[in-house]
This record gives structure tokens, C-alpha cells and sequence, in this order.
């Protein structure tokens, strides 16, 4: 201790020291406490725009599943459209074809290409009834072989099908030899004046469809018209050459 301090100068000295440091430490303390709560602040408002986030993007999760949902709809109800459309113009294309001409083997070979191409078959028969009563094959695609006996209306596995004059569906059809899918009657009026039998399936056509339905109903409509024309149109042409 120096000469010129007394003990009381230099506890009061310690004491001012003790102080100044205490004080130093409790405002670097309070300037802590204030970084501590300005973090805890942020920290707070963090987990808020977390949360916030979190739910918006559940939202917007939520949002585009339904916009998935949304554009798997509109995507089946344009295949739907189109397919109706693509039907819509199967039937134009038979309807056209089968009144194209009044020629009796352009007619019949318009039919054999609507079953072929738009139904899928390459077995068929047309008949026609004579004035006898009878129904003879006047056309065939793929059963030029078979042998098909003139028969009456309620006769045979054909014949027996035209009876009530609306159009047969074999819905349990085999793809055995001579197994009939369908079977068209052709009337005028209500006059049965042939037949179209439609017999297997194309083998990569698992059985038939409602367009398939709406072409039997076709045909059995306007096959028929064309048919009956076609023949009126024949035998006038040679009515025509006779008298001439």
C-alpha cells in the first residue's frame, strides 16, 4: 500500500471498482437480454410464417389435387365427345355409303364393308326373300363355303331370329365356325324383305359395343331402303331395255 492511501481510500477504491465492474456486467446482462428477446421475437414470428407456410402449402397440395381431379374429368368428357363424334361420323360414312348408288352389288357390297370395317366381321351372309316366301343368300364375305338352305321366317338358326322383325344379339357368342353375333332383319315398312347375318367377331374385338347396336339399327333402316331401290332401280333398267 502506498505511503499517501489509508487503508479507508483503499477499500473505498476496491469498492468503487467492484461496483463499476458490477454495473458493467449487469448492462451487458440487460443488452443480452434484450438480444435474447429480440431473437425469441423472431424466433416466434418464424414458427407463425412457418406454420402460415405450412398451410398454405397444405392448401396448395389440397388445390392441386383437385386440379388434377378437375383435369382427369375434363379429360374423359373430351374422349367421351370425341368418341361420340368419331360415332357420329361411323354412321354418316354408312348412312352415305349405303345410298351412294343404285346399283344392287355396289349396295350389297356397301353392307359387307360397314359389318367388316365399322362392326368387325368377315362372316357374313345377306339374304333376300323371295316371292315364294323364301329367303335365299344373294351375298356373302367368309362363308362363301357354308351352305345355306332357303328358308322361311321362324325356320332354321336364322330364320328363327327375323320372326319377331327386330334385330338379334347373340350376347353369349363363340368364336366357333357358325356361330351367329347378329342377325339385321331388313324391312320395308314393316314387311321383312331380307337379312343380315353377322356371324364371329375379328378376333382382336372382344364382343360388341353400343355403336354396334346403333349400325344394326342402321341397317336394318336404310340397308333395307337402299336395297329395295337398288332392286326396283334394276328392274326397271330392264324394263327399260326390253321396251327399247
Amino acid at each position: 500500500m502506498s505511503a499517501d492511501r489509508t487503508p479507508q481510500t483503499y477499500v473505498e477504491h476496491a469498492r468503487e471498482e467492484v461496483h463499476n465492474y458490477t454495473q458493467g456486467l449487469l448492462l451487458e446482462n440487460q443488452k443480452l437480454r434484450a438480444i435474447v428477446a429480440t431473437l425469441e421475437s423472431e424466433n416466434r414470428q418464424l414458427e407463425v410464417g412457418l406454420q402460415q407456410g405450412m398451410s398454405e402449402l397444405g392448401r396448395l397440395r389440397e388445390r392441386l389435387e383437385e386440379v388434377k381431379q378437375d383435369n382427369q374429368q375434363y379429360s374423359e368428357e373430351f374422349q367421351r365427345i370425341e368418341q361420340q363424334s368419331s360415332n357420329l361420323s361411323n354412321l354418316y360414312v354408312a348412312s352415305y355409303q349405303l345410298h351412294s348408288s343404285v346399283d344392287r352389288q355396289a349396295v350389297l357390297q356397301a353392307i359387307q364393308e360397314i359389318v367388316i370395317n365399322l362392326i368387325g366381321s368377315e362372316e357374313i351372309a345377306i339374304f333376300e326373300c323371295g316371292a315364294n316366301g323364301r329367303f335365299h343368300m344373294i351375298a356373302s364375305c367368309g362363308v362363301g363355303e357354308w351352305d345355306f338352305a332357303p328358308f322361311r321366317l321362324g325356320e332354321g338358326p336364322i330364320g328363327s331370329h327375323l320372326v319377331d322383325g327386330e334385330v338379334y344379339i347373340n350376347r353369349t357368342a363363340s368364336l366357333q365356325p357358325n356361330s351367329i353375333t347378329a342377325c339385321v332383319p331388313l324391312k320395308i315398312n314393316d314387311r321383312i324383305i331380307g337379312a343380315i347375318a353377322v356371324f364371329r367377331l375379328l378376333a382382336h374385338k372382344a364382343g360388341l359395343e353400343s355403336l354396334d347396336h346403333e349400325l344394326f339399327a342402321l341397317l336394318g333402316v336404310h340397308a333395307s331402303t337402299a336395297l329395295y331401290c337398288a332392286t326396283l332401280h334394276g328392274q326397271a333398267a330392264r324394263c327399260e331395255a326390253v321396251a327399247s
